[in-house]
């Protein structure tokens, strides 16, 4: 289908797109199996090239043409129509054996694995082990929460906030901790919106949901110790988003927050930090993209925005936020605009000559889409960030254009 066709399909399903020029980004697609949709990036042989990590394969970098399988017994594709038992992918040495593991997030509600890395000489499947039985909340993040340098799992389970980390034996499933008081209803399976960042200016790694932030009290207070949490309402009202970032939107030394107000419907805004003359932290919401072309930036309505990267490889060194719609979240019947064009877009700021941000959209591809988690890296070293996004249209690189 010629692209301003698409295009044109983009400004009928999702409102008036003014802001959609050609496509900033080739596409290249490595599958249209529906295996997965969350994805990964990292150097799982040592060869000094990243690859690609998408449900029970990874593909070899630098060109990506080889196909490894990861799973014992990786199973056929899945209906499209449904669902597949991986929503998120991340990469990071669990064992401390200085070799990169794949964490496999699946359905809400159910198992999370991890495979050990075998090393490079390898060629069978990798060995699984199970993380967690229930992961709940469907943007978990894996970081160093703790700064001991080993990375900790953020999620929700057994209706609470909290994370996970391997326990001494790293072959034994892991131990939740939590640092809220439980509540099922609060925090179910299903629970949208998820976000790690130090808000305060502590040191300290924070962790966000729609409702507001827990403040982590450091490693100094007794195990066991529950968060403080500071209500603020990130989703506006609505359902929640997806990963929620946490960055200086405005360059005055304080975090802000980057968030999708709804993964299934609409909304996108920044979260402006503002400390009061005695201290007090407020946030003030800035509305960038939403349902109507007038509320949004460059007229761009998009729905569905299930995944958030920012990323700092640019050519011109702009933090950019990568964003798109889910491609199929519940088939082409279900949320909003589902026959819309699956874009995939970019957004910068600046400041106008009134000191306002502004947000600029671009799309960098119209007929890929994003699934519920998406990476982005420099795949070819020239300092650009390629885009990897993994659905139910299946595995795809966008590269920046020349």
């Amino acid at each position: 289908m010629p692209r301003p066709t698409l295009l044109a399909i983009a400004c009928l399903g999702a409102g008036v797109l003014s802001a959609a020029t050609e496509p900033n980004f080739a596409r290249r697609t490595l599958t249209t199996d529906f295996f997965t949709e969350g994805c990964a990036i990292g150097d799982l042989n040592g060869d000094g090239q990243p690859d690609i990590v998408a449900g029970p394969h990874w593909f070899e970098g630098p060109d990506f043409r080889v196909r490894h399988t990861l799973a014992e017994n990786p199973g056929r594709p899945y209906d499209p129509v449904g669902y597949s038992e991986s929503f998120v992918q991340l990469v990071g040495d669990l064992n401390g054996d200085g070799k990169p593991d794949v964490i496999t997030v699946g359905f809400p509600g159910k198992e999370t694995y991890w495979y050990a890395n075998p090393g490079a000489k390898s060629t069978g499947p990798w060995k699984r082990h199970l993380f967690l039985a229930k992961t709940d909340n469907e943007s978990p993040h894996l970081v160093d929460l703790d700064g001991d340098g080993k990375p900790e799992l953020v999620c929700m389970s057994a209706g609470a906030v909290g994370f996970v980390k391997l326990a001494a034996d790293p072959t034994q499933p892991a131990q939740f901790t939590p640092i809220s008081a439980a509540d099922p209803k609060k925090y179910a399976r299903f629970t949208h919106g998820l976000g790690v960042g130090d808000l305060n200016g502590d040191g300290h790694q924070d962790i966000l949901e729609r409702n507001g932030w827990w403040e982590n009290p450091g490693p100094k207070v007794p195990a066991g110790t529950l968060w403080t949490f500071h209500a603020v309402a990130f989703s506006a009202g609505r359902n929640g988003g997806a990963q929620m970032i946490v960055t200086d939107v405005d360059g005055d030394g304080l975090a802000d927050v980057l968030t999708s107000l709804d993964a299934h419907r609409f909304g996108l805004s920044w979260f402006q930090q503002r400390r009061g003359p005695n201290g007090d932290r407020t946030f003030v919401e800035f509305r960038i993209l939403d349902d109507k072309p007038a509320n949004s930036a460059g007229g761009l309505a998009l729905g569905q925005m299930h995944a958030l990267v920012l990323s700092k490889q640019a050519a011109d060194g702009r933090p950019i936020l990568f964003t798109g719609k889910r491609y199929w979240a519940h088939g082409p019947k279900g949320d909003a605009n589902p026959l819309a064009a699956p874009l995939v877009i970019g957004l910068t700021w600046a400041k106008d000559a009134a000191g306002k941000i502004v947000f600029t959209p671009q799309v960098a591809d119209d007929d890929s889409g994003i699934g519920t988690q998406f990476a982005v890296a420099d795949l070819d070293g020239d300092g650009r960030a390629e885009i990897v996004t993994a659905n139910k249209k299946g595995v795809h690189i966008l590269s920046p254009r020349p």
